[in-house]
C-alpha cells in the first residue's frame, strides 16, 4: 500500500482541523501510515513514530508535509512509553499482534481519548495476523473499556485477501 492509499483509508473528518495536534503511531514499521497521518494533520503537528525495529524507523523522515516526526524504539508490549498529552493514537496493522488486547487498550486510555485503528475484517488467525480483530470484535473490545463512539471509516481490499478497515474510537469523557 502506498501513502495515498493509506491516507484515503484513514481519512476521517474528526482527525483533521486547523490547530496543530500531537499523535503517536504505534507499530509504525516503515511509516506508511505515519506519513498518511502527517498528510491529514494540520501544519505544525507532531507524530511520535514508535516501533521496536530500529532499521524500519530509519526509513521514516524527521519531517513530512510540515509535520515533525519523532522516532522512538520501544517494544510496547514490554515497556511503557512516556509521551506528552496526545490528540490521538494510530495503530495500523498493529493490534492484531497484541495477545492481551484488552489490557493494552486499558493502557492506551491513559495516553489519549481517541484511537484510530486499521485492521482486517473477517480474517482467520495466522502467523501474520495471530489475533484478528474484525470491526464487530473491535467495537466489543473498545466499548468494554469506555469508548462509546466507534465509527468505521474507510475500507479497501487487502492484497493478502479479505478487506482492511479503519475505525475511529473516542473515549466517553466521563470515563477518562
Amino acid at each position: 500500500m502506498d501513502i495515498s492509499e493509506a491516507t484515503e483509508l484513514i481519512r476521517i473528518d474528526k482527525i483533521t482541523g486547523t490547530n496543530a495536534q500531537t499523535w503517536c503511531d504505534f507499530g509504525c514499521g516503515t511509516g506508511t501510515f505515519t506519513l498518511a497521518l502527517a498528510t491529514l494533520l494540520p501544519s505544525g503537528s507532531v507524530i511520535y513514530a514508535v516501533d521496536k525495529d530500529e532499521k524500519l524507523l530509519k526509513q521514516i523522515p524527521d519531517r513530512y508535509k510540515e509535520v515533525t516526526i519523532h522516532k522512538q524504539i520501544v517494544d510496547l508490549e514490554v515497556n511503557d512509553l512516556p509521551l506528552p498529552a496526545l490528540n490521538g493514537v494510530l495503530m495500523a496493522n498493529f493490534l492484531h499482534f497484541v495477545k492481551l488486547q484488552g489490557a493494552f487498550v486499558e493502557k492506551l486510555r491513559t495516553l489519549s481519548e481517541r484511537l484510530l485503528i486499521v485492521e482486517y475484517e473477517d480474517r482467520a488467525p495466522s502467523r501474520w495476523v495471530p489475533y484478528p480483530l474484525g470491526f464487530s470484535a473491535l467495537q466489543n473490545l473498545l466499548r468494554g473499556r469506555g469508548f462509546t463512539e466507534i465509527v468505521k471509516g474507510g475500507t479497501r481490499p487487502s492484497r493478502f485477501g479479505g478487506e482492511m478497515y479503519s475505525a475511529l474510537a473516542e473515549l466517553d469523557s466521563s470515563q477518562s
